[in-house]
């Protein structure tokens, strides 16, 4: 429980705070953080919870997707390696095709609609 405590962003009080909530002597718990096993339970709850939160922001990132939001769009397929800006594109001439996203169209001209005349 007390790693649980230690790693929620949300909790604003300090390690005396959570020995007094668990009733752990602040010497225990500083040995506890000073050993390796007890880190790597953090991490692993860390892991969770971030997994946990990284599958909402998938899934706002693709309801933008779904929207029509360009820079969503663009950022989609740059985290899927499958989009490269301009830059990069000249540097990615021997791997395999990449997606461009073009959102520069030219404004039509006079009202013409931009045809030409």
């Amino acid at each position: 429980m007390a790693a649980d405590a230690l790693t929620d962003i949300s909790y604003d009080g300090t390690l005396e705070d959570i020995c007094q909530s668990f009733n752990i002597n602040t010497e225990t718990l500083y040995t506890w953080l000073a050993d390796e096993n007890f880190r790597q339970y953090m991490d692993l709850i860390l892991n969770g919870k971030t997994f946990s939160a990284m599958t909402g922001v998938w899934k706002s990132l693709l309801n933008q997707c779904a929207e029509g939001n360009i820079q969503a769009i663009k950022l989609y397929f740059e985290l899927k390696g499958k989009y490269k800006n301009e830059k990069s594109l000249s540097t990615a001439e021997n791997k395999p095709a990449m997606i461009q996203i073009i959102d520069d169209i030219p404004k039509s001209e006079g009202g013409n609609n931009g045809k030409t005349q």
